[in-house]
């Protein structure tokens, strides 16, 4: 995944990439807290936090969005984007 995480280490979260499962056997990729950062009480909550961001106009933030969300939809068979 092509995206710099210092900022969001620096703000306690990153960009995770996940072992495979029964569901998603090549794995997949999310937002999460930083644990040893210990800035959000959750996974969620730092979620949130990028979203809203995101909202209020951060590129930073709209961009690991983005890339959260190209590496996942990258693994739907046939998937060519938009």
């Amino acid at each position: 995944m092509d995206f710099d995480q210092t900022q969001s280490y620096e703000e306690g979260w990153c960009i995770s990439e996940c072992i495979g499962s029964s569901y998603f056997p090549d794995g997949w990729v999310e937002i999460e807290r930083l644990d040893e950062a210990d800035v959000f009480d959750s996974d969620f909550a730092a979620t949130a936090y990028v979203y809203n961001k995101a909202s209020e106009g951060s590129d930073y933030h709209r961009k690991a969005i983005i890339a959260m969300e190209k590496a996942n939809f990258s693994l739907i068979p046939g998937y060519k984007g938009v």
